[in-house]
This record gives C-alpha cells, structure tokens and sequence, in this order.
C-alpha cells in the first residue's frame, strides 16, 4: 500500500503521532499528506504500538483507496479522480440509545477515547474542565467511568462546540 501511496502521489508523505496511551493500548494518528495538504487520517490503538501504527496507516492509505484488498481507480499522480467520490449524508445527531446486544470491541473504545483527547485539545479544554463537564451531566469524574453510550455521547458534545 505503501509503495502506491508513494507511486500515485510522489510528493506524498505519511506522517505517524502517538496521540495517547489509554488502558494499556497505545493510539496512533497516521497522516497521509500531499504537499503539505492532508488527504486522509487514521486513527488506532492496540496493545503495541507498532500494531496501532499499523492499523493507523492502513486507514489512511483505504481512505485513499489503497487498500491491498481493492483498489478503485488508478488515479494519475496529482490529479485524483473526484467523480468517484460521494460525499456521505451529513450526520445531524447521534443515535440515543446504543442497542444492548451490540459489540462496542476494545478497539472502539480506545478510537472513542483517543477522539475525545482531540476533541478536548481542539477545544483547549483542561482536564479540570472536562471533569466538570461529565459530573455536572453524567455524575461521574472520569471518562472510564462512563458506559461505552455516555462515551459516544460526549464525544458527539464535543464534536459540535465551536473552535476555541
């Protein structure tokens, strides 16, 4: 994937940030970069953090369509094929309840927490101000305290504050 990241962008870059280490599993932010414009990220955990760069990288690269399982168009260097691309509808509100019998995997949790982590730096929020925020609304101190829904809740909070 690598090799045809580098091939169709020669001026491309990836570039890999350890965002945090949350129970255990390091998160990883990969950023895939065309002269100096951010094409795609992604973001992983895992117990090492050589696997969570791993995984990071290739879900930037699938964002770019360099998966190893499919890739699909075969874009000129520079001059990506834009017509493929379907903008997704826009996400208007998150789902209230998470279903009981749903998988919310390990991996889910720590992308949710690393995002939260964004999200607070985005907005220049404290730890002390995050801490408030989920006490006064979920009577909890702590992001570990809180159901993998409340979790999902506050990071949608987050997402729709304006910039600091």
């Amino acid at each position: 994937m690598i090799n045809r990241f580098h091939l169709n962008y020669p001026q491309g870059s990836l570039t890999s940030e350890l965002i945090t280490i949350e129970h255990g599993k390091y998160i990883v932010k990969v950023t895939a970069a065309v002269d100096s414009k951010v094409m795609a990220t992604g973001l992983a955990g895992a117990a090492t953090i050589e696997e969570a760069e791993d995984r990071a990288r290739d879900r930037a690269l699938s964002a770019l369509s360099f998966s190893d399982d499919k890739i699909k168009s075969q874009a000129k260097p520079g001059t990506p094929n834009l017509s493929l691309v379907t903008p997704p509808p826009p996400v208007t509100e998150l789902p209230r309840e998470i279903p009981k019998n749903s998988n919310v995997t390990g991996d889910l949790v720590s992308d949710t927490i690393a995002e939260i982590n964004l999200q607070m730096k985005r907005l220049e929020w404290t730890k002390e101000q995050g801490a408030e925020y989920l006490l006064k609304t979920y009577g909890k101190k702590s992001r570990h305290l809180l159901s993998d829904q409340e979790l999902l809740e506050f990071l949608g909070y987050l997402q729709n504050q304006p910039e600091a």
